[in-house]
């Protein structure tokens, strides 16, 4: 098969793209605001939601990845590891990535 087709001119299957964390994300009232840093997303969310009272039920800090998914911090922690995107050495798996 041709490149064209995703198999490699050996004949191996094409290896996934390695998910990665892209920007900081904060989701409140059902929508998603992104910046390099959540102080970033939260400015954004302010301009939208001036004086916003945020609370475990309508809102949650994250992550947005490279697959266009918003993923929780723990999560987020998973997959940047997988990725090799830390700075740092071995981290306590009940850890949570932060980005502030």
């Amino acid at each position: 098969m041709s490149l064209e087709s995703g198999e490699s001119s050996e004949g191996k299957e094409p290896t996934e793209p390695i998910e990665r964390i892209t920007v900081a994300a904060i989701k409140y009232r059902g929508d998603t605001f992104m910046g390099h840093l959540h102080s970033d997303a939260w400015n954004l969310m302010n301009e939208k939601y001036p004086g916003a009272i945020m609370t475990e039920k309508n809102s949650e800090f994250g992550f947005m990845t490279s697959a266009g998914r918003f993923v929780s911090r723990e999560e987020a922690l998973k997959i940047a590891d997988k990725a090799e995107q830390l700075k740092h050495g071995p981290r306590n798996p009940d850890s949570i990535l932060l980005q502030e």
